[in-house]
């Protein structure tokens, strides 16, 4: 198991195109049939990934240990419960096999986007209005490329800190990544903003 990878809620599978570099067999599942026949379509000449429809909020349709890792990219904010899905992660996973999982950072979704008089007027960057990061409220937002609203549940980094742990993992590392200084970037965009606010939070954890 040590060598496979499961990319959970993998969409149009460009991650896992991306992760062939490297690794020869990725296992991509996702809850949209439409998501799945791009990524099939998309699919590298010769790959030897396979790509199925699954829930997460289901019991996986895979052995105990049979992945060395577990990516869940930008997924975990669009469903309820997640206790389930965190629990067959670790089930499936190999001894000392790895979970990563990425998500707009809770610090964008507790807040909305403002833009005041004088920055409007300097042209500077918008900055953002937090409002009840503690509690986990549900949303409906529009995403770009999806035609229908989809439900996004806002969660603090503690939440998913002690999701982890309570499920027998430990997280090794936690990355907050923000745009270089010197990407071009519109003048006064919620872009220039990413530059010094991280807009996504990137987290490791190792079986235990």
């Amino acid at each position: 198991g040590d060598g496979t990878i499961l990319d959970a809620g993998c969409g149009e599978g460009y991650l896992s195109r991306d992760l062939e570099r490297t690794v020869s067999k990725i296992t991509g599942i996702d809850a949209s049939s439409k998501m799945l026949e791009i990524a099939k379509n998309k699919a590298n000449k010769n790959s030897e990934s396979s790509f199925s429809v699954q829930d997460l909020r289901e019991e996986l349709p895979f052995s105990d240990g049979s992945f060395g890792a577990v990516l869940a990219n930008m997924v975990l904010m669009d469903f309820e419960p997640i206790d389930g899905a965190i629990s067959e992660f670790r089930r499936i996973l190999s001894p000392h096999g790895v979970f990563v999982f990425s998500l707009p950072h809770p610090l964008f979704s507790a807040g909305k986007l403002k833009k005041s008089f004088s920055e409007a007027a300097a042209r500077e960057a918008p900055h953002y209005e937090i409002r009840e990061y503690i509690t986990k409220p549900r949303s409906i937002k529009t995403i770009c490329g999806l035609t229908k609203p989809t439900a996004f549940y806002h969660r603090p980094l503690e939440f998913y800190f002690n999701l982890t742990r309570k499920n027998g993992f430990l997280i090794s590392e936690l990355k907050e990544p923000v745009l270089r200084k010197d990407a071009e970037v519109k003048k006064g965009s919620f872009f220039k903003l990413c530059r010094s606010v991280p807009p996504f939070v990137i987290v490791k954890a190792k079986r235990v």
